[in-house]
């Protein structure tokens, strides 16, 4: 099958009712509740598309996936292939499932035990905020997870751009732009709402069970920071 430009072919690994132990058990749950948290996000690339066509997505960015990848992509491009447009889902006589999706729904791959984030996302880790209070509160409730700040744990190849897609074509958004002096281990500041999951956490299997990052691209990010910069501000490294 020859895919159209920016078309990728995923198997789901798993269906929205199906909730997937570490010892590969499955359990069968009610997914009527928080719908999105239990979309089937995970999946094995079976066919990708020959080339990218910029003039048609958001930024500008290169093909980083390659066939056999495992890949995590947006709930919302998930749900849209399993509730409203059912021409995007295929079976195959095996009962497999297939989703297509636009490469620019993926977060990053996982290439044998190698982690890869592609369309110039990042991915962070959260750090601990200390929560002041003039009650006595036990341990495990003097400490959040920051809204502001994270560590960058996995870094993708920047975007060549970002831009606005109108009828008369794409125009470059000058505003944004991928930093370049970035790497992991630095603690950065990033955008408000930028704390976003790259799977929920009760179907976390790319890094592990409990284990939680943050995506997000370097457009969103604010500023790094120094360890001893953030004792002022309560945060826990």
């Amino acid at each position: 099958m020859k895919l159209q430009q920016n078309r990728v072919i995923v198997q789901i690994l798993r269906k929205p009712d199906e909730l997937i132990l570490d010892n590969d058990i499955k359990l069968f749950i009610d997914y009527s509740f928080a719908t999105e948290q239990h979309a089937p996000t995970r999946g094995k690339i079976v066919n990708i598309c020959e080339g990218l066509d910029s003039r048609k997505m958001n930024w500008i960015t290169e093909n980083e996936m390659k066939v056999g990848d495992i890949a995590i992509y947006s709930y919302e491009s998930a749900m849209w292939c399993w509730y409203e447009d059912p021409s995007r889902t295929l079976v195959d006589e095996e009962k497999n499932i297939y989703f297509i999706l636009d490469y620019e729904d993926f977060f990053c791959v996982k290439r044998g035990q190698e982690l890869i984030p592609v369309n110039g996302y990042m991915l962070c880790a959260p750090v601990a905020e200390h929560i002041k209070s003039k009650i006595q509160l036990p341990e495990f409730a003097k400490k959040r997870k920051s809204d502001k700040f994270g560590i960058i744990k996995y870094l993708g190849k920047r975007n060549q751009g970002y831009q606005l897609l109108t009828e008369d074509g794409p125009t470059l958004r000058t505003e944004l732009y991928d930093p370049s002096q970035m790497n992991v281990g630095d603690i950065v500041v990033f955008d408000k709402f930028c704390d976003l999951p790259i799977e929920s956490e009760m179907h976390s299997q790319i890094v592990g069970r409990g284990q939680i990052l943050f995506r997000m691209h370097r457009c969103n990010i604010k500023a790094t920071v120094e360890k001893d910069f953030l004792v002022n501000f309560g945060i826990l490294i």
